[in-house]
């Protein structure tokens, strides 16, 4: 398993007070859908999708979704497509 040296996004809203800029909102929201449309393109449904099962390194680069302890695997799902 890797290490990824930083926090989740629970941590990371509470280290904002809960006032996360507008940017870094936007920011982390895109990021998460890329990899929700990278697994449910592999027919992967992740089935626990939290803050705490989303993390973010230290320069908040780089951000994975973790615990896929319950995820399914299906074989047919709709095609995810991103528009605009």
């Amino acid at each position: 398993m890797e290490y990824i040296e930083g926090q989740n996004v629970k941590e990371y809203m509470t280290s904002y007070n809960n006032k996360i800029p507008m940017d870094k909102i936007k920011e982390v929201t895109r990021n998460v859908l890329k990899g929700l449309i990278y697994l449910h393109e592999n027919g992967i449904i992740h089935r626990d999708l939290k803050p705490e099962n989303i993390l973010i390194n230290e320069e908040q680069e780089i951000l994975k979704l973790v615990d896929f302890g319950i995820s399914t695997k299906v074989k047919f799902l709709f095609d995810c497509k991103i528009i605009g």
